[in-house]
């Protein structure tokens, strides 16, 4: 039935599209939204039965011909969750609108950087990584503050240093 407005559809109850549904203006809908599930169990539930099922998102500079371009999230038959930058491009995570770590097209891993030169590349004011150990109860840092150094968390002590001289 045409909506209050007289200037679109509105569907009153459930509505199966067996085939395409090709929206050309904006589609807005109250409830859950399945696409393979006939009782969505989220605000958009797709499930693709006994296949791999992805989400495809491509834009002018991805294009849009094939499988293979864009980015894509999904989960493969077996269970195993992927996210694919299918570019030649960087993946970008952030929080807090700002970018927190990035994984460059070469596949250097950067926290703190957006241009990472190595393998991983941490850049912070006191950049440590903590190694903790849950069956031995025993923590460390390595710290790469003024001095590089192997701290003991555990025993709340310095193990090991390098000045910048060397010494």
């Amino acid at each position: 039935q045409t909506d209050a407005a007289g200037t679109g559809v509105e569907f009153t109850s459930n509505v199966d599209v067996p085939g395409t549904l090709d929206v050309t203006s904006t589609a807005v809908f109250d409830s859950n939204v399945g696409i393979g599930a006939s009782v969505p169990k989220r605000q958009l539930h797709i499930n693709g039965g006994s296949e791999t099922v992805k989400i495809q998102i491509t834009n002018t500079t991805t294009g849009s011909s094939n499988d293979g371009e864009g980015f894509q999230i999904g989960i493969a038959a077996n269970g195993t969750a992927n996210i694919e930058q299918r570019e030649n491009a960087d993946l970008v995570f952030a929080t807090n609108n700002t970018e927190a770590m990035r994984i460059s097209n070469s596949r250097n891993v950067g926290i703190g950087t957006s241009s990472p030169s190595t393998v991983l590349h941490i850049k912070n004011n006191s950049p440590y990584i903590r190694l903790e150990d849950i069956n031995d109860n025993q923590d460390w840092e390595i710290r790469g503050t003024s001095r590089f150094n192997i701290f003991d968390i555990t025993d709340n002590a310095e193990r090991f240093s390098i000045d910048t001289n060397g010494n």
